[in-house]
Protein backbone atom coordinates (compact mmCIF):
# COMPACT_ATOMS: atom_id res chain seq x y z
CA UNK A 1 0.00 0.00 0.00
CA UNK A 2 2.84 2.65 0.44
CA UNK A 3 4.60 1.47 -2.50
CA UNK A 4 1.37 2.56 -4.41
CA UNK A 5 1.39 6.18 -2.92
CA UNK A 6 5.25 6.81 -3.11
CA UNK A 7 5.57 8.87 -6.48
CA UNK A 8 7.03 7.53 -9.49
CA UNK A 9 10.82 8.49 -9.69
CA UNK A 10 12.05 8.94 -13.27
CA UNK A 11 15.64 8.05 -14.02
CA UNK A 12 17.23 10.62 -16.35
CA UNK A 13 20.51 9.18 -18.69
CA UNK A 14 23.96 10.82 -17.70
CA UNK A 15 24.69 12.68 -20.59
CA UNK A 16 28.37 12.71 -22.23
CA UNK A 17 30.89 14.63 -24.35
CA UNK A 18 32.90 12.86 -27.72
CA UNK A 19 35.92 15.68 -27.84
CA UNK A 20 38.40 15.61 -30.70
CA UNK A 21 41.24 18.15 -30.32
CA UNK A 22 43.93 18.53 -32.35
CA UNK A 23 47.53 18.90 -30.49
CA UNK A 24 51.10 20.24 -31.49
CA UNK A 25 52.40 17.88 -34.34
CA UNK A 26 55.61 17.06 -31.65
CA UNK A 27 53.05 15.63 -29.17
CA UNK A 28 53.37 12.44 -28.70
CA UNK A 29 50.60 11.71 -25.80
CA UNK A 30 47.65 13.50 -25.57
CA UNK A 31 45.57 13.78 -22.20
CA UNK A 32 42.34 15.58 -21.21
CA UNK A 33 41.97 16.81 -18.17
CA UNK A 34 38.21 18.32 -17.31
CA UNK A 35 35.51 19.25 -15.34
CA UNK A 36 31.90 18.97 -15.77
CA UNK A 37 30.08 22.23 -14.75
CA UNK A 38 29.63 22.35 -10.80
CA UNK A 39 31.97 19.18 -10.55
CA UNK A 40 35.68 18.30 -9.71
CA UNK A 41 38.46 17.75 -12.06
CA UNK A 42 40.08 14.54 -12.99
CA UNK A 43 43.40 13.92 -11.41
CA UNK A 44 46.16 15.49 -13.07
CA UNK A 45 47.23 14.67 -16.08
CA UNK A 46 43.89 13.31 -16.84
CA UNK A 47 42.74 10.98 -18.96
CA UNK A 48 44.27 9.74 -21.97
CA UNK A 49 43.11 10.36 -25.54
CA UNK A 50 42.94 8.05 -28.36
CA UNK A 51 44.11 8.69 -32.08
CA UNK A 52 41.27 9.33 -34.52
CA UNK A 53 41.98 11.05 -37.92
CA UNK A 54 44.30 13.52 -39.56
CA UNK A 55 45.94 14.23 -36.34
CA UNK A 56 42.92 14.66 -34.02
CA UNK A 57 43.06 12.56 -30.58
CA UNK A 58 39.44 11.64 -29.38
CA UNK A 59 38.09 11.04 -25.55
CA UNK A 60 34.41 10.33 -24.58
CA UNK A 61 33.76 11.78 -21.39
CA UNK A 62 30.89 11.26 -18.47
CA UNK A 63 29.39 13.94 -17.57
CA UNK A 64 27.04 13.20 -15.26
CA UNK A 65 23.69 15.28 -15.36
CA UNK A 66 25.71 18.57 -16.07
CA UNK A 67 25.25 20.27 -19.27
CA UNK A 68 28.54 20.97 -20.53
CA UNK A 69 32.71 21.38 -19.16
CA UNK A 70 35.55 22.80 -18.73
CA UNK A 71 38.75 21.14 -20.57
CA UNK A 72 42.27 21.54 -20.70
CA UNK A 73 44.96 18.92 -23.04
CA UNK A 74 48.01 18.61 -21.51
CA UNK A 75 51.14 15.60 -23.26
CA UNK A 76 51.62 14.02 -19.98
CA UNK A 77 55.51 16.05 -19.87
CA UNK A 78 54.53 19.25 -18.49
CA UNK A 79 53.06 21.08 -22.31
CA UNK A 80 49.56 22.29 -21.77
CA UNK A 81 46.97 23.54 -23.60
CA UNK A 82 44.73 25.54 -21.67
CA UNK A 83 43.22 28.09 -23.75
CA UNK A 84 45.37 31.18 -22.43
CA UNK A 85 44.50 29.93 -18.40
CA UNK A 86 40.72 30.38 -19.63
CA UNK A 87 40.09 26.28 -20.24
CA UNK A 88 38.12 25.45 -23.01
CA UNK A 89 34.63 26.05 -22.76
CA UNK A 90 32.50 23.08 -24.31
CA UNK A 91 29.06 21.79 -24.09
CA UNK A 92 27.73 18.01 -24.86
CA UNK A 93 27.52 15.79 -27.45
CA UNK A 94 30.50 15.63 -30.49
CA UNK A 95 32.76 18.75 -30.12
CA UNK A 96 36.11 19.42 -31.97
CA UNK A 97 38.67 21.74 -30.38
CA UNK A 98 41.05 22.69 -33.15
CA UNK A 99 43.34 26.14 -33.40
CA UNK A 100 41.65 27.70 -30.44
CA UNK A 101 38.45 26.87 -32.55
CA UNK A 102 35.13 24.72 -31.21
CA UNK A 103 32.84 23.28 -33.69
CA UNK A 104 30.22 21.28 -32.88
CA UNK A 105 30.62 18.31 -34.88
CA UNK A 106 32.73 14.81 -35.96
CA UNK A 107 35.59 15.57 -38.19
CA UNK A 108 36.45 12.10 -38.69
CA UNK A 109 32.94 10.94 -39.94
CA UNK A 110 32.74 7.35 -41.76
CA UNK A 111 35.85 6.14 -42.58
CA UNK A 112 34.09 3.28 -44.75
CA UNK A 113 34.89 2.81 -48.60
CA UNK A 114 31.91 3.86 -50.82
CA UNK A 115 29.85 0.94 -52.15
CA UNK A 116 28.19 2.49 -55.02
CA UNK A 117 29.30 5.72 -56.75
CA UNK A 118 31.52 7.48 -55.53
CA UNK A 119 32.21 10.97 -55.67
CA UNK A 120 35.20 13.33 -53.94
CA UNK A 121 34.84 17.12 -53.39
CA UNK A 122 37.56 19.70 -52.39
CA UNK A 123 36.69 22.91 -50.59
CA UNK A 124 38.56 26.50 -50.26
CA UNK A 125 38.27 26.42 -46.22
CA UNK A 126 41.10 29.36 -46.67
CA UNK A 127 38.61 31.62 -49.08
CA UNK A 128 36.35 31.54 -45.67
CA UNK A 129 38.46 31.14 -42.95
CA UNK A 130 37.05 28.01 -41.55
CA UNK A 131 39.19 25.96 -39.22
CA UNK A 132 36.91 23.10 -39.39
CA UNK A 133 34.77 22.42 -42.32
CA UNK A 134 31.40 20.38 -42.53
CA UNK A 135 30.02 18.83 -46.02
CA UNK A 136 25.99 18.41 -45.26
CA UNK A 137 24.77 16.45 -48.67
CA UNK A 138 22.19 14.29 -49.81
CA UNK A 139 22.29 12.06 -53.14
CA UNK A 140 19.89 13.05 -56.02
CA UNK A 141 16.56 11.24 -54.54
CA UNK A 142 18.15 10.57 -51.18
CA UNK A 143 18.07 11.61 -47.81
CA UNK A 144 20.33 14.46 -46.69
CA UNK A 145 22.92 13.70 -43.60
CA UNK A 146 22.06 15.07 -40.69
CA UNK A 147 23.40 18.65 -39.60
CA UNK A 148 26.00 19.86 -39.42
CA UNK A 149 26.92 16.94 -41.53
CA UNK A 150 30.35 14.70 -41.51
CA UNK A 151 33.74 16.55 -41.02
CA UNK A 152 35.56 17.16 -43.90
CA UNK A 153 39.91 15.94 -44.09
CA UNK A 154 42.92 18.12 -44.82
CA UNK A 155 43.91 18.24 -48.38
CA UNK A 156 46.70 20.46 -49.31
CA UNK A 157 47.13 24.08 -47.76
CA UNK A 158 43.89 25.65 -47.62
CA UNK A 159 41.45 22.91 -48.48
CA UNK A 160 39.73 19.99 -47.14
CA UNK A 161 38.03 17.01 -49.31
CA UNK A 162 35.84 13.90 -48.63
CA UNK A 163 35.01 11.03 -50.74
CA UNK A 164 30.77 9.99 -50.22
CA UNK A 165 28.93 7.12 -51.35
CA UNK A 166 26.30 8.20 -53.69
CA UNK A 167 25.12 4.87 -53.69
CA UNK A 168 23.34 4.28 -57.54
CA UNK A 169 23.04 7.76 -57.99
CA UNK A 170 25.01 9.99 -59.91
CA UNK A 171 24.88 13.78 -59.25
CA UNK A 172 24.13 15.17 -55.43
CA UNK A 173 24.02 18.45 -53.78
CA UNK A 174 25.90 19.69 -51.30
CA UNK A 175 26.36 22.67 -48.42
CA UNK A 176 29.32 23.40 -46.42
CA UNK A 177 30.06 24.89 -42.72
CA UNK A 178 31.85 25.56 -39.76
CA UNK A 179 30.33 23.40 -37.22
CA UNK A 180 28.85 26.32 -35.21
CA UNK A 181 26.01 28.03 -37.56
CA UNK A 182 28.23 29.52 -40.40
CA UNK A 183 26.44 28.14 -43.73
CA UNK A 184 27.66 28.17 -47.61
CA UNK A 185 24.71 26.63 -49.11
CA UNK A 186 25.26 28.58 -52.21
CA UNK A 187 22.79 31.52 -51.76
CA UNK A 188 20.34 28.76 -50.88
CA UNK A 189 21.14 27.02 -54.26
CA UNK A 190 23.07 24.16 -52.80
CA UNK A 191 25.94 23.34 -55.01
CA UNK A 192 25.08 20.62 -57.53
CA UNK A 193 27.60 18.38 -57.90
CA UNK A 194 28.52 14.90 -60.07
CA UNK A 195 30.06 11.52 -59.39
CA UNK A 196 33.90 11.90 -59.47
CA UNK A 197 35.84 15.13 -58.38
CA UNK A 198 34.53 18.41 -57.99
CA UNK A 199 36.23 21.36 -56.79
CA UNK A 200 34.50 24.32 -55.01
CA UNK A 201 35.57 27.95 -53.96
CA UNK A 202 32.91 30.10 -52.73
CA UNK A 203 33.06 33.48 -53.27
CA UNK A 204 34.21 35.66 -50.35
CA UNK A 205 32.67 38.57 -48.95
CA UNK A 206 33.91 41.80 -50.49
CA UNK A 207 36.99 43.21 -48.48
CA UNK A 208 37.76 39.29 -47.42
CA UNK A 209 41.18 38.32 -49.12
CA UNK A 210 40.66 34.70 -48.28
CA UNK A 211 43.70 33.93 -46.29
CA UNK A 212 43.58 34.32 -42.47
CA UNK A 213 45.70 37.51 -42.69
CA UNK A 214 45.02 41.00 -43.87
CA UNK A 215 47.47 42.93 -45.84
CA UNK A 216 49.28 44.25 -42.30
CA UNK A 217 49.22 40.64 -40.71
CA UNK A 218 46.14 40.95 -38.63
CA UNK A 219 44.04 38.30 -37.92
CA UNK A 220 40.66 37.80 -40.27
CA UNK A 221 38.05 36.17 -38.45
CA UNK A 222 35.87 33.29 -39.72
CA UNK A 223 32.70 35.04 -42.00
CA UNK A 224 29.55 34.06 -43.84
CA UNK A 225 30.50 33.69 -47.76
CA UNK A 226 29.02 36.11 -49.86
CA UNK A 227 25.46 35.68 -50.87
CA UNK A 228 27.13 35.49 -54.26
CA UNK A 229 27.01 32.18 -55.75
CA UNK A 230 30.41 30.22 -55.43
CA UNK A 231 32.24 28.36 -58.27
CA UNK A 232 32.44 24.61 -59.05
CA UNK A 233 34.55 22.58 -61.16
CA UNK A 234 33.92 19.55 -62.03
CA UNK A 235 37.04 17.39 -62.58
CA UNK A 236 37.91 14.23 -64.16
CA UNK A 237 40.78 13.61 -62.42
CA UNK A 238 42.77 15.66 -59.93
CA UNK A 239 44.51 17.15 -62.17
CA UNK A 240 46.71 20.25 -62.01
CA UNK A 241 44.70 23.52 -61.70
CA UNK A 242 43.08 24.81 -64.82
CA UNK A 243 43.25 28.46 -65.42
CA UNK A 244 39.73 30.04 -65.71
CA UNK A 245 38.99 33.69 -65.26
CA UNK A 246 35.23 34.45 -64.35
CA UNK A 247 36.13 38.30 -63.82
CA UNK A 248 38.05 38.56 -67.46
CA UNK A 249 39.61 41.49 -68.57
CA UNK A 250 36.85 44.23 -70.87
CA UNK A 251 38.16 44.47 -74.58
CA UNK A 252 40.21 47.25 -74.54
CA UNK A 253 40.44 47.23 -71.12
CA UNK A 254 43.74 47.88 -69.18
CA UNK A 255 41.64 46.51 -66.19
CA UNK A 256 43.43 43.03 -65.26
CA UNK A 257 41.44 39.98 -63.90
CA UNK A 258 40.89 39.33 -61.06
CA UNK A 259 43.57 37.34 -59.20
CA UNK A 260 41.80 35.59 -56.46
CA UNK A 261 39.09 34.03 -59.49
CA UNK A 262 41.62 33.80 -62.28
CA UNK A 263 42.64 29.77 -61.36
CA UNK A 264 39.00 28.08 -60.68
CA UNK A 265 40.55 24.54 -61.76
CA UNK A 266 41.04 21.05 -60.39
CA UNK A 267 43.07 21.42 -57.65
CA UNK A 268 46.22 18.37 -57.30
CA UNK A 269 45.57 17.42 -53.53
Amino acid sequence: MLAALLPAVTAHAATTATVYCKPAASWIAVNIHHAPAGGSRTTTPGLPMTAACAGLYKRTVDLGMASGLAATFNNGSGTWDDHGGANHQLGTGTITVRDGAIAHSDPCGSTQPPQGNAATVRYSAATVGWTTVNLHWAPTGGSWTTAPGTGMEPACTGWVKKTVDLGAATTWQATFNNGNGVWDNNNSANYQLGNGNSTVRPRPRRGQRGARQDRRGRAVPAVAPSPDTGFVRSCTRAGPLAVLSPRAPIAGSTRKASSAWRRQGCCRC
